[in-house]
């Protein structure tokens, strides 16, 4: 649900969250909203675009300073649900509950956690 309240031009079907990022499309929009950014490149396709568009989203996170530890695009076109649930954890912290800053973002996740 939170990942749909931020794709409100593009909701994500109800196959379920792990299967609606697995193209990357969904995935990249997410990150163009929460990061109010525009990421180029990314379309519709087999799998090898579904992997580069998983890459241009990795790729703006690793910018914005986002650490993922052992994450791949394959992760997210194949489908990992531990991995994908792993990342929207990330972004909810980084992007809810931190407010999109890197400085003290996690002291003010704690206290808003608290």
């Amino acid at each position: 649900r939170w990942c749909n309240q931020h794709l409100t031009g593009n909701p994500l079907r109800d196959d379920g969250l792990v299967e609606g990022l697995r193209d990357g499309t969904h995935f990249c929009a997410l990150l163009e909203e929460l990061g109010k950014t525009d990421l180029k490149g990314v379309k519709s396709g087999g799998r090898h675009q579904q992997m580069v568009n998983c890459e241009i989203g990795l790729k703006f996170l690793k910018q914005e300073d986002v650490r993922l530890e052992s994450i791949g695009a394959a992760n997210i076109v194949d489908g990992d649900r531990r991995q994908v649930m792993g990342i929207i954890w990330t972004l909810i912290l980084k992007y809810q509950i931190g407010g999109g800053t890197s400085a003290g973002g996690s002291q003010n996740a704690k206290n808003e956690l608290l």
